[in-house]
């Protein structure tokens, strides 16, 4: 089958393998189609940084290869006699041998990826866990560099490496198969076949303790019709989940021929059905937006699964979804991305400015531009480094800011599995030095993965993120039912608080989350306490923390207190009644929940009611941090009269904008006004789901512009249809 990779990989694979290049084909009408005037601007031939796309991706490989394979899976103990570890193929029960004096024992509890069946011919059929997450690619490496590298190749055979495909695995599975199957023979496709056709599981693999947790139903390749993308709401699995499981069923069935089936399913019913559920999904995208939404975590694997198809699907229509699906992605996400860095709310992620999660790794080796050099760079997927897919002209443009600033966008964010629309309001505003982004909560949902907003700012080594609230997971990370939050431009104001009487009779839906989840009162801790005290007692604590850089330079003046980080100078002013202090967190900790709590200076602001007014401006608008606080007691003005009795604030910021913030003590979300205007929740976005210059999404339409040129898309009973559109 040819292969889809690019051309410096595809060089190896026509030696290893005899094939000709699709990648190195569509390379040659790359270069082309860019010699031609017509080409629209959301062809994928728009890419103009080919060059270093391949530098940057070209020690991918090579290191992947340096991984280790069928490590993580073999069975844990440790030798009776030198108490030493013990790593071999073996099912718990079974005799084996130490390696360091030859004692014969018993194989016990074979650890979390370890061994746990045999089949009547010895060989392992199940693993737990979920280790082809890992190995698979460092394997499918190997082979691309050694096709003949019998320890991988036999790995690969093994029946519990095989029946595994599950999402993480499938979503590898789909990378190599294509490439290695007729390599691997006759005899070791038909046993892949055979593990695709039988796969259903009622486990939990990727989920640590809960693993073996009752499941309503198990889960398959093509998942279950009527459902969002096959899962269902309690236990169908998360949106990432349900996209690789999806994109590898449908390429699967494609693939292997109409007489295979994919989990019971044959392979042409399968088609049909993960085709209609993909393409509902991405209509979905356009009239809801994503649940997952820009999760620097995990959208990455939901990216895998479409590169999948996207390379290898034969089916054209096919691969037009894929692609749209990664356009999606790449743009809506990139709308937020300052300086190579994701700004303000996600769901299910967090980016921090150290170092890079992988959905920045990924778009740096597409467009590194903003972003620091490195002398290490990040290991990229082994998707990414074999992809034909690239970001077009204009998603690239808005990626790396080459649009005009400053913008604001405003977003409107579904619950979780599409079903509710604008449940989360969403805020980001973008200029030359930094950008601020927030999100207005109504439910408690996976708050540990929540991110309420953060402050990117450009720094010369890269970008500084900030952020902070109630100090329940001791992290910027995270959304605390105590807080709220309300952003006009380059001003933001957190208010935290205790939560008051339960009020009478039936409660809405706010209502029910705050005393689910905040009915307790929050406690009281001098503001000189010891700080090992603060941290352990933080997430009880009545208080709003600022998560600063460790190296940052702050003067304070009245009530303000000024800090230089990078590009920017924000001012903040601390809320609480009980005065504000700087604490400095130990930098190391045995405890992995504070590990990173370290990184940080925390400004605390304690009280009942308490939080920050956060006003940022570009460093160099203002000759010095004098000259700026100066400005900000002249031009901003802050009355906190009714703060304590009725939690309002009015701040008049120094952009002119008027914040007024009504704090809610039976609710989630604020209310208020800015510039005098309700704050009209309920029709945010303008009724769709993006309102901003550069991307604008309602009513199953996509409009897509870098200021210089514009298309819009929508999904249509057949797939996306992409058509030019005016700069508006």
């Amino acid at each position: 089958m040819p292969s889809p990779y690019p051309v410096f990989f595809s060089v190896v694979l026509m030696l290893s393998l005899g094939c000709a290049s699709r990648s190195g084909e569509l390379g040659r009408a790359a270069r082309s189609a860019m010699d031609q005037k017509d080409v629209p601007a959301w062809s994928v031939t728009t890419f103009d940084d080919e060059a270093g796309f391949q530098r940057r991706i070209h020690p991918t490989i090579p290191a992947l290869a340096q991984q280790s394979v069928g490590v993580r899976s073999l069975a844990a103990s440790r030798c009776p006699d030198t108490d030493l570890p013990v790593r071999v193929w073996a099912v718990e029960g079974e005799t084996i041998i130490s390696p360091y004096t030859g004692r014969a024992y018993i194989q016990g509890p074979t650890g979390y990826f370890g061994p746990k069946a045999r089949n009547e011919d010895g060989e392992i059929t199940a693993f737990g866990g979920d280790p082809l997450k890992y190995d698979l690619p460092p394997a499918q490496a190997r082979l691309m560099l050694d096709p003949d590298d019998q320890q991988v190749r036999a790995f690969l055979s093994i029946p519990g490496n095989l029946n595994q495909q599950y999402h993480f695995a499938a979503v590898n599975w789909c990378r190599l198969y294509p490439v290695f199957a007729e390599k691997l023979g006759e005899e070791w496709q038909q046993r892949f076949a055979q593990a695709v056709a039988e796969y259903r599981e009622k486990r939990r693999p990727s989920d640590g303790e809960r693993e073996h947790a009752p499941m309503a139903s198990a889960h398959d390749l093509v998942g279950e019709p009527g459902e969002l993308l096959g899962g269902g709401v309690e236990d169908g699995g998360t949106e990432n989940h349900k996209t690789m499981n999806r994109t590898s069923g449908l390429l699967y069935a494609q693939l292997l021929g109409d007489e295979a089936k994919i989990s019971g399913y044959p392979a042409p019913e399968a088609r049909n059905i993960i085709t209609e559920m993909i393409r509902h999904y991405l209509d979905m995208l356009l009239r809801t937006g994503s649940g997952e939404y820009d999760s620097s975590t995990y959208y990455p694997y939901s990216i895998r699964g479409f590169l999948n198809l996207y390379d290898f699907s034969p089916d054209p229509a096919t691969r037009d979804m894929a692609r749209f699906a990664l356009d999606y992605y790449l743009a809506t996400y990139g709308l937020k991305v300052f300086n190579g860095y994701h700004t303000g709310a996600q769901k299910r992620g967090f980016t921090s400015g150290f170092g890079m999660a992988e959905m920045e790794a990924l778009l740096w080796a597409y467009l590194p531009k903003g972003t620091t050099s490195m002398e290490s760079p990040p290991i990229l997927t082994i998707q990414q480094a074999t992809t034909d897919y690239r970001p077009n002209r204009v998603i690239s443009n808005i990626i790396t800011k080459n649009v005009e600033l400053p913008f604001e966008a405003f977003i409107a964010r579904p619950t979780y599995h599409l079903r509710d629309h604008n449940a989360f309001q969403e805020t980001f505003y973008c200029s030359h030095a930094f950008a601020m982004g927030s999100i207005a909560m109504t439910m408690v949902d996976n708050p540990t993965q929540q991110t309420v907003w953060s402050l990117n700012i450009r720094d010369r080594d890269g970008s500084r993120i900030v952020g902070g609230g109630q100090p329940r997971f001791r992290s910027p990370e995270g959304h605390s039912p105590y807080d709220q939050v309300i952003q006009k431009r380059s001003a933001l104001i957190l208010v935290t608080g205790q939560t008051g009487p339960r009020p009478e009779g039936e409660l809405d839906s706010q209502q029910r989350q705050r005393y689910r989840h905040a009915e307790r009162e929050l406690e009281h801790l001098p503001l000189d306490a010891p700080v090992r005290e603060r941290i352990e007692r933080g997430p009880n604590l009545a208080e709003s923390w600022l998560y600063l850089p460790r190296d940052v330079q702050y003067t304070r003046r009245g009530d303000w207190i000024g800090l230089r980080i990078g590009d920017a100078y924000v001012a903040v002013r601390p809320l609480g009644s009980g005065g504000a202090a700087f604490i400095d967190p130990p930098e190391e900790s045995d405890d992995r929940r504070l590990r990173n709590l370290g990184r940080y200076i925390v400004l605390v602001s304690p009280g009942d009611r308490t939080g920050f007014v956060v006003d940022v401006a570009d460093r160099r608008e203002h000759r010095s941090m004098a000259a700026f606080l100066r400005e900000v007691e002249n031009r901003t003005s802050l009355n906190l009269d009714a703060f304590q009795e009725q939690g309002v604030v009015r701040y008049t910021s120094l952009a002119g904008d008027e914040l007024e913030m009504r704090y809610q003590p039976t609710r989630l979300r604020a209310e208020g006004t800015i510039n005098g205007e309700p704050i009209d929740w309920s029709h945010w976005a303008g009724g769709g789901v993006y309102k901003s210059p550069y991307i604008q999404i309602a009513d199953g339409l996509m409009y897509v512009t870098d200021g210089r040129e514009a298309y819009e898309v929508r999904i249509t009973g057949t797939g996306p249809v992409y058509e030019a559109a005016e700069v508006r």
